[in-house]
């Protein structure tokens, strides 16, 4: 199996996390406080990647310079 990039790895632990919560949600489960730990865990991790992805991008697509320029 080849190796995934970083960023579909936190697409997956996204999406993985969601899918539990709306799990517990929708059958009425009960989640444990360690459970919603790691789960928590999960969500930073893969923000953290996601957001080194974009701080890896060169700086004229980086979001934080997609600013409109639009008088108000």
């Amino acid at each position: 199996m080849p190796d995934l990039d970083p960023v579909a790895i936190a697409h997956m632990q996204l999406n993985d996390v969601r899918r539990q919560l709306l799990d517990a949600a929708a059958f009425g489960k009960l989640t444990p406080p360690e459970w919603l730990e790691h789960m928590a865990g999960r969500v930073a991790d893969g923000l953290r990647i996601y957001t080194a992805a974009l701080d890896s991008r060169t700086p004229e697509f980086h979001p934080a310079n997609l600013v409109d320029d639009i008088d108000h």
